[in-house]
Order: structure tokens, then sequence, then C-alpha cells
């Protein structure tokens, strides 16, 4: 899953600044990473008793991964954009912020029909192999988003978004 190794080392190669401030580019492959652990624990859990002897355990894990994310995306959503490549990637964070924010379930709706039918608008035009990785990690993030649209919902949805 480490895709943000990959992401610093294409930056380092295109941008010769020596800045040091965290950049969205380089905290958005860990916020995709702590959300797939987040998601992939609430998932077991969701399938577990709560006697189960790992229930626990993978709560606690859970609790960690979602604390992680939520850091990342605070850390995320207070930085602007430097490039046009971030634009996308906080404009996803913030989406998945407010779907986090919807406890009652009200608007799930509408973001499953905006991550399914307009996710594709979030791509960017493939310049450099920095916006091929951005686009490759936009398109895992949107899969994401619907597995958590999906994780909160008690009926059956149909399949799962693919870009």
């Amino acid at each position: 899953m480490a895709n943000y190794p990959l992401i610093t080392q294409l930056l380092a190669k295109e941008d010769a600044t020596d800045d040091q401030n965290p950049r969205i580019l380089t905290l958005f492959p860990q916020f995709f990473e702590a959300l797939t652990v987040f998601l992939d624990y609430e998932h077991d859990l969701s399938r577990t008793e709560s006697w189960d002897p790992a229930f626990a355990a993978w709560q606690r894990a859970s609790d960690e991964a979602q604390g992680t994310m939520l850091e990342l995306q605070d850390q995320i959503l207070e930085l602007t954009p430097c490039t046009p490549t971030e634009k996308p990637l906080k404009l996803l964070t913030f989406g998945i912020r407010l779907a986090m924010l919807d406890e009652d379930g009200e608007h799930r709706e509408r973001f499953r029909d905006i991550v399914r039918r307009r996710g594709s608008d979030l791509l960017i035009p493939e310049v450099c192999d920095t916006d091929r990785e951005v686009n490759v990690l936009l398109k895992r993030t949107l899969i994401l988003f619907d597995q958590l649209l999906d994780l909160y919902t008690d009926e059956p949805v149909e399949a799962s978004a693919t870009l």
C-alpha cells in the first residue's frame, strides 16, 4: 500500500525547492493509508460479534486508525493547495469529512451519487509522473469513499464505484 514514498520521490525530482513545509501531496497518501486501515477494521468489526475475543483488539486498532486518519485529514484541510494537482486531493478530503459528519445518513445517497457519477471529474490531466500517480490515488480513494458510505448503510447497495 505504501504509495507515498513513490509520490515523494517524484515530487523531489519535479520540484527542486527546499520547502520543508508539509504539502497536501505528501500528506494525502498517508491519509489514504490510514483510511484504508480504518475501513478494514470497521469492516471486520461489522462482521464480528462483540463477544468474539478479537473484537476488543480490532475496536482499539480501529479507533487508533481513525484517530490517525482524522489527524491527517485536519492537516490537509488546513493547508492551501500549492499546485493544481493538490486541489482535487483537498476537495476529496473535504468530501470525506462531510460524509463522516453526516451521522444520521440524511445526505448519504447524495454523496454516493456524487462519488459514482462525478468522481472522475476530480482526475487531472496527466502531464508528468506525479500526475499519473495522483490520478491512481484519486481513483483508489474514490472507491474507499464509496466503501465508507456502504459501511454505515444498513440496507444492501449495488456494486461499489469503479473508475
